[in-house]
């Protein structure tokens, strides 16, 4: 007997009649509270995985992508106009629109693959912190703390993916039960019914089937020919993929993030600031005598050890130095929000942020070094980029330091978030490109003619290096508008004339 149609028998003790009530009454109060989720937020999920479909369906990199966002950014902003929150309109909100837009427009107006991952990334993070400011999650925390939310946002389509399915149950029974149907009308939705399940099933069945048997597949084939069916069976499953990626992550985080992404807790009293002050002082000794030697040895170019060239010197140590100050950056972070701030505390964070500021003068000179004498790569060109970010983000940590009210994560948020687009949008590729070939160093061609089609408009004044970029990378292809990209059309400008 189904426990939704338990019935009370007589006789029964009166607490358990009594609770059996109450069971009732809870998963009848649960479903209507799913159903009215599906009514919400259905519509506009099923809308945007079937627009989310066809704009990345058989598209790398196209124009559909920001469609997609544009569709996406109306459909959130329409329902929080329905609920009345305006989150999205104060000049934050406006900012991690207009990121995601141009993130998305990064996407088709270059043939990087690297800078297609990079930007998926970028619009992971801001689409994360985006729901996080328009839900009301958004609060003043470490970094830790706050990108840990971030990831809660992130994870919740794969933690709540049955929700779309199981609310839509709950929708489907309600309506049913809020009508009498007819004998014809049963008989009709129970064929729909048999439809709709037999349509997946059949679907696997023949994908696997014709995998297995290789007259039965082209039987079907011939079948679906002339049904003028151009699809086969894994662009109908690519498609249908696409189609619930769409709606779930749309539904899942539109109905559950307030759910999920519970307002933090106080975080306690903060810490004695001598615990801190007794930790921070030797590593800021040392730090001091490291960056005398940085200023004497690197930047001032003195007091090499005798037998080892200024070269020799500075090809070492980069990486160590990187990682050296991204430790500093999560200290000062920790420490200046999770101890009391005292002006010895703040004058030994300081002093922290400053001896990083040389550290990653010493690191930026080491690699400008390595690229003159082995000549310009994305990696380095990354890095020195990422040194750029580094020294922006100690610039608003000090900011920090002095300001307890300071909103650090939104300042990171937009300063990274700039930077990137302004890296990404310049197409790295090219400006690499026209660096090694201007260079006095030997040119690395086999490296050149890997380059994305970014770097064409300046392999084309070298005939013979486009030639071999054309023939190791291939001729790009506009099948549609929706997967125009910009760089690979002024690529084929270039076109060699066979």
């Amino acid at each position: 007997m189904n426990a939704m149609e338990e019935t009370l028998k007589p006789g029964q003790p009166a607490e358990r009649t009594a609770g059996i009530a109450e069971k009732q009454a809870a998963r009848a109060r649960e479903r209507e509270k799913q159903a009215r989720a599906f009514r919400q937020f259905g519509p506009p999920a099923l809308l945007f995985g079937v627009f989310f479909a066809w704009c990345v369906y058989e598209n790398e990199a196209g124009i559909a992508y920001t469609a997609a966002m544009l569709a996406g950014l109306t459909l959130h902003r329409r329902l929080l106009d329905e609920r009345q929150i305006l989150a999205c309109q104060d000049r934050f909100g406006i900012f991690l629109q207009a990121s995601l837009v141009l993130a998305s427009i990064a996407i088709w107006t270059s043939d990087s693959e690297v800078l297609h991952l990079l930007d998926g990334l970028l619009i992971v993070f801001l689409g994360a912190v985006y729901l996080l400011h328009t839900s009301g999650r958004e609060e003043q925390q470490d970094i830790f703390r706050q990108l840990s939310r971030i990831l809660q946002v992130v994870f919740i389509p794969l933690n709540t993916f049955l929700d779309a399915f199981r609310d839509a149950f709950s929708a489907r029974q309600l309506y049913r039960a809020s009508r009498n149907l007819s004998e014809q009308e049963r008989y009709e939705e129970a064929v729909r019914n048999g439809l709709v399940i037999a349509f997946p099933l059949l679907l696997i069945i023949l994908f696997l089937l014709s995998s297995a048997d290789l007259v039965f597949r082209n039987l079907t084939r011939h079948l679906f020919q002339n049904l003028t069916l151009e699809l086969g069976y894994g662009e109908i499953f690519q498609i249908i993929f696409l189609f619930l990626a769409g709606w779930l992550t749309s539904y899942t985080l539109w109905k559950n993030l307030p759910a999920t992404v519970k307002p933090a807790e106080g975080g306690g009293s903060l810490k004695n600031s001598v615990t801190a002050v007794t930790f921070l002082l030797p590593i800021d000794l040392v730090y001091l005598l490291f960056s005398v030697i940085q200023l004497v040895c690197v930047i001032g170019r003195h007091g090499l050890p005798a037998g080892v060239t200024y070269a020799e010197y500075v090809h070492q140590g980069f990486f160590q130095l990187c990682v050296v100050a991204v430790i500093n950056l999560i200290l000062v972070d920790l420490v200046s929000t999770r101890f009391e701030r005292t002006r010895v505390l703040k004058t030994l964070l300081s002093v922290t942020c400053l001896t990083t500021y040389i550290m990653i003068a010493s690191a930026a000179i080491r690699m400008q070094l390595y690229i003159e004498a082995f000549q310009l790569t994305f990696l380095r060109l990354f890095v020195l980029w990422f040194l750029l970010v580094l020294a922006v983000c100690l610039s608003l940590m000090i900011l920090r330091i002095q300001r307890s009210d300071y909103p650090l994560m939104r300042r990171l948020t937009a300063a990274v978030t700039i930077l990137y687009l302004a890296f990404a949008l310049l197409h790295p590729d090219y400006w690499i490109a026209r660096y090694d070939l201007a260079a006095a160093a030997p040119v690395d061609q086999e490296y050149l003619v890997q380059l994305s089609d970014d770097a064409v408009p300046v392999l084309a004044e070298d005939p013979d290096l486009l030639k071999r970029h054309r023939l190791y990378r291939g001729y790009g292809e506009q099948s549609s508008l929706r997967s125009f990209n910009l760089s690979v059309w002024i690529a084929q400008q270039y076109d060699i004339d066979e």
